[in-house]
C-alpha cells in the first residue's frame, strides 16, 4: 500500500492506494473498503 486515506463523501470509509515500490506509470490500483454491513443490504433496482 502506498497511501491510505479516507472518502471525501463518507469519511468512515478508507480509500486504499496501492502501487510497485517505484511509483511506475500504470501500476497505481484504488480500492474503497466498504465495511461488510453494505454488502448484507440489498441492492437498489431502477424500475
Amino acid at each position: 500500500m502506498i497511501k491510505k486515506t479516507v472518502n471525501q463523501e463518507d469519511t468512515s470509509v478508507y480509500h486504499l492506494f496501492y502501487g510497485d515500490e517505484k511509483g511506475s506509470l500504470g501500476t497505481e490500483l484504488t480500492f474503497f473498503e466498504i465495511p461488510i454491513e453494505a454488502r448484507l443490504k440489498p441492492l437498489a433496482t431502477k424500475k
